[in-house]
């Protein structure tokens, strides 16, 4: 069994249109492909004895509800829909209520980013100065997407920052980040992982950049 993380899939070997089922899941889950043609995930595990690999013994005995979500279809389409489906499925969109007066509308908000790119993260944490720090993560969920450009600037149209920086997912160390020539023996460019100006970044197929954002 390998970890499901939000979604897994079998796909046929037709030379003709081949067709794909997926399997979404909002919740980790250990799947296999056992047989031809089969799909298993597991919900409850069981186990006397380790394998190195995480605690023992395990017996789960629920109850367990995990909601999921099964695509069928032509392997193309299906495909580059189960990202974007996976991650509706994670991340619900919730309806809260408040009592007293509304809070003010932000009318000066985020504005919509290209096909395919998702806004991951964004909140403040407190940085190492007096300022907050704005942490924004974004992601190209299409799995066979050519590079996309994301204008940090066009994001924050009325917002002025005085600096940002690129990280690591763990948002402890700086992210160097290379772009690499086409051509045999092109020079390496480095993109800049900091600076003054918020710059134009590129999200190639289920690429995912993190930075950090100071006013």
């Amino acid at each position: 069994y390998y970890s499901m993380v939000q979604s897994a899939y079998i796909r046929d070997r037709g030379n003709f249109e081949p067709r794909q089922l997926s399997v979404l899941t909002s919740h980790t889950m250990g799947v296999a492909s056992l047989g031809a043609g089969q799909l298993e995930y597991m919900m409850l595990r069981f186990l006397n004895s380790t394998d190195d690999q995480g605690p023992w013994p395990l017996n789960d005995q629920g109850p367990i509800t995990v909601e999921t979500w099964v695509m069928a279809g032509l392997a193309e389409e299906i495909n580059d829909v189960r990202m974007p489906r996976a991650l509706e499925l994670e991340n619900p969109i919730l309806v809260t209520y408040t009592s007293g007066r509304p809070a003010a509308p932000i009318s000066q908000g985020i504005s919509p980013q290209p096909e395919g790119v998702y806004l991951m993260s964004f909140f403040v944490r407190t940085g190492t100065g007096v300022e907050p720090e704005y942490v924004l993560r974004l992601q190209n969920v299409v799995e066979h997407s050519p590079d996309v450009n994301v204008d940090l600037n066009t994001l924050f149209p009325n917002v002025k920052f005085s600096s940002w920086e690129e990280l690591a997912l763990a948002l402890d160390t700086p992210k160097p980040r290379k772009q690499w020539g086409t051509r045999p023996l092109a020079p390496v460019v480095a993109e800049p992982r900091s600076g003054t100006s918020l710059p134009v970044v590129s999200l190639s197929a289920l690429d995912m950049r993190t930075f950090v954002l100071r006013v």
